[in-house]
């Protein structure tokens, strides 16, 4: 097949694809729009004017669909318009006009009501009490408000003066804010005098006299917070009894390891002792002293203790002996 040959089935097929699309298109098509709203609503009207199509043929037929019509209401956001024109006769050719119309909301929420201030005062016996208010309201052109605040009604509040904010907010970013201080009056330091008094009355005659004396003054009491103290306190007692239980341990281990020492000192004593013959030939304890040992002394030196067996009977053998030569002399 030739080059000429393989050029012309290029073009027959390449113009099958394009040159039914060329057939029609649309014309002024409307580019992209921006509407604001108004404050009392939350769409916007929009007009334009409708493309047209061009180049369109005989042999064929155009079918057209509209997503929305000029003269509409959009709401707040961005809305897609589509004009969409198709061939009926084989639905190869289509073409489209798409355009973005957005609408705005330029209005903040309007707030219907936001207190001036708001005032308590503290009794005597008291450092901090609830402050409640009436919550303010918000409406909007769309429809759609969120209120933040910093503060909620019946939080409690210290004597002083504390800001309270509401933010109200629209589903487009619009904000608007309620500002009103809350004010804590702190009591009085010193009390009125009472209206119970003390009458002496002196009566003369007809006519009597009373003289009134006022009640001492009452200072409030101060308030004391026990859960404070008592955390305190059984932090304190717990630190005590630690601290005593430490101790008790350290003696028990000390006594535990001196007596096993003590007794593994016994141990060995009693291996090393043995029992020692007399000289005539018994035994004794071994916590007797031997007869050569130098505790083992007869006479004025040994008068303290008890004489044992080993130094009794040699002694005693020895007089025997000693009276028979006497006798045979």
């Amino acid at each position: 097949m030739s080059t000429f040959h393989v050029f012309c089935r290029w073009i027959i097929f390449l113009s099958a694809i394009w040159l039914p699309s060329m057939a029609f298109k649309y014309a002024n098509c409307p580019g992209p729009m921006t509407v604001n709203t108004t404050s009392e609503s939350d769409t916007a009207k929009v007009s334009w004017s409708h493309p047209y199509l061009l180049e369109v043929g005989q042999d064929g037929s155009i079918s057209q669909t509209v997503s929305h019509n000029p003269g509409e209401e959009f709401p707040i956001g961005l809305t897609r318009v589509n004009y969409l024109a198709i061939n009926t006769t084989d639905y190869r050719d289509l073409k489209v006009c798409s355009f973005v119309i957005t609408v705005k909301d330029p209005f903040p929420p309007i707030f219907q009501s936001c207190p001036t201030n708001v005032t308590s005062q503290l009794e005597s016996n008291q450092t901090h009490m609830e402050v409640t208010w009436e919550a303010p309201l918000a409406t909007d052109n769309s429809k759609y408000v969120q209120i933040l605040a910093t503060h909620k009604p019946g939080d409690d509040y210290i004597a002083g003066s504390v800001t309270v904010t509401y933010t109200a907010r629209d589903m487009t970013g619009n904000v608007a804010h309620c500002t009103f201080p809350v004010i804590v009056i702190p009591a009085t330091t010193t009390a009125a005098p009472t209206t119970a008094t003390t009458t002496e009355e002196v009566t003369t005659g007809k006519s009597s006299t009373s003289t009134s004396h006022g009640a001492p003054t009452l200072f409030p009491m101060s308030h004391v917070d026990w859960k404070v103290w008592t955390t305190r306190g059984l932090i304190w007692v717990s630190v005590l009894c630690a601290m005593t239980l430490l101790i008790i341990a350290v003696f028990v281990c000390r006594k535990y390891y001196v007596i096993r020492r003590l007794k593994k000192n016994r141990s060995k004593e009693d291996d090393s002792a043995g029992i020692y013959p007399s000289s005539a030939g018994e035994e004794y304890d071994m916590w007797e002293d031997p007869p050569d040992s130098p505790a083992f002394q007869v006479g004025p030196r040994g008068d303290g203790r008890k004489p044992n067996k080993a130094e009794v009977l040699p002694l005693l053998f020895a007089a025997s002996d000693a009276s028979i030569r006497d006798q045979n002399m």
